[in-house]
């Protein structure tokens, strides 16, 4: 993953995406403190985040494997493993974590079985975006495997 950075070069803070708050008219300012890290410091272009997925799908890779390993659980079928929620139904055990700052979200879905990973990614940020980025990977996922 080359691309991917805590500091930014001034190309890079040129090229990175604003986000937009709840009001979906005010942009926020870019997060550049590097002392967050991964805690919504991290940034990434979408080609390392496809290698992420296809390094997370590699079952056989041992840190991926331990990364998945269930750690706690909450309810059935919800566990947490190690930054991963982790979660068992119709569809297999499906591992997926959200993230995001400054008016923006990610959510990141992993299908083991289905070798299926979906990131989406949006520039708005509001109390019901993680809901509609959850129903809206669970709808390509239906429509993907047609069960």
């Amino acid at each position: 993953m080359h691309t991917t950075t805590i500091k930014l070069d001034s190309l890079q803070s040129k090229n990175l995406v604003r986000g937009y708050w709840m009001d979906s008219e005010t942009l926020a300012p870019n997060n550049l403190n590097p002392l967050w890290g991964t805690a919504g410091g991290i940034k990434m272009t979408i080609t390392d985040m496809m290698g992420y997925i296809e390094l997370q799908l590699d079952e056989n890779n041992l840190v991926v494997s331990e990364s998945h390993k269930a750690l706690y659980e909450i309810r059935s079928p919800l566990q947490i493993g190690y930054y991963w929620r982790i979660w068992k139904d119709k569809y297999g055990t499906s591992y997926n974590h959200h993230g995001g700052t400054s008016g923006t979200q990610n959510w990141l879905f992993i299908y083991p079985k289905y070798n299926l990973g979906i990131s989406i990614i949006t520039n708005q940020s509001g109390p019901k975006t993680p809901k509609l980025l959850n129903k809206t990977a669970q709808r390509i996922l239906k429509e993907l495997i047609k069960e």
